[in-house]
């Protein structure tokens, strides 16, 4: 059986005491040198992710060692009792496939094609990827005031680490050219840890072009969240955040990225490191 991610708050908590102390005692316009170490800690988490194993380790040799053993021994073995002997190859396309797509539409027709599994099986897997709690799927928010895109969910993966060592990169998150996707993930997770049993976390995409990265449509509260993985020198604004916030009637607007930590103009923008304050 698969172990449970952590959060990042948890994370800190399994490597450094001081480190989750200050996370959660951080207050706005703190000095750079004094979020350093967490934001160091943030990028370490977005590479290996927060399965409790590898959270206990402080070498990057032994952390990838450990999530190569999780996906070996664990998810591999634990599916080949649900997979036909004759469809692991194209399973094992289709993990490495969706690990590609982290914060992408999944069309199971271009999936289908590219693992060579038929499309009924293909649906299947994903099915049991979401059930073993390796896969997430966002369904997108429909409005009667503008027509998505359409019917396709986003992937993304229950734990950053186990998505890598799939990947096959454990590069440094500053040269990565997916850090972008990472990040987001990132946030996903945390807002999913945090909702409450009704709410729902959907993504928000137009034909015209129109993108929003999160709306979470709680019963006590309804946000949207922008994910930028991005070191900010001014605030910013988003325009299509704002527009869609403005017709959807949400309140509660938020800008994630690396370093900015402020309101302005309606919206807050929040450090990856503070994730977990979305919302609160």
């Amino acid at each position: 059986m698969l172990e449970n991610s952590i959060s990042f708050s948890e994370y800190l908590l399994f490597k450094d005491e001081k480190l989750w102390r200050l996370q959660q005692e951080l207050q706005g316009g703190s000095d750079e040198a004094l979020v350093a170490p967490l934001r160091m800690a943030c990028e370490e988490y977005l590479i290996y992710g927060g399965l409790p194993r590898t959270a206990l380790t402080n070498n990057p040799q032994e952390k990838v060692e450990l999530l190569n053993d999780i996906y070996q021994t664990y998810l591999l073995n634990d599916v080949r009792h649900y997979i036909a002997n004759e469809h692991f190859v194209g399973f094992n396309k289709l993990l490495r496939l969706l690990a590609v797509q982290i914060g992408n539409l999944v069309n199971v027709n271009d999936l289908s094609r590219e693992s060579g599994l038929p499309y009924a099986r293909c649906e299947e897997y994903i099915y049991l990827l979401q059930k073993m709690y390796i896969i997430k799927l966002v369904e997108p928010y429909f409005t009667n005031k503008r027509k998505v895109i359409g019917k396709m969910n986003k992937v993304y993966f229950c734990d950053l680490g186990l998505r890598n060592i799939i990947y096959n990169s454990f590069n440094e998150i500053a040269f990565r050219t997916d850090n972008g996707a990472l990040f987001e993930n990132y946030i996903l997770l945390e807002l999913w840890r945090k909702r409450q049993a009704a709410d729902t976390i959907y993504f928000y995409r137009t034909q015209s072009g129109t993108e929003v990265d999160f709306v979470l449509d709680g019963s006590l509260q309804k946000l949207a969240v922008e994910c930028k993985y991005r070191r900010f020198q001014n605030p910013v604004s988003i325009p299509s955040l704002n527009n869609f916030a403005d017709e959807e009637n949400i309140n509660f607007r938020y800008i994630a990225n690396i370093n900015m930590d402020t309101e302005y103009k309606g919206v807050r923008l929040i450090p990856g490191i503070l994730a977990n304050r979305i919302g609160t």
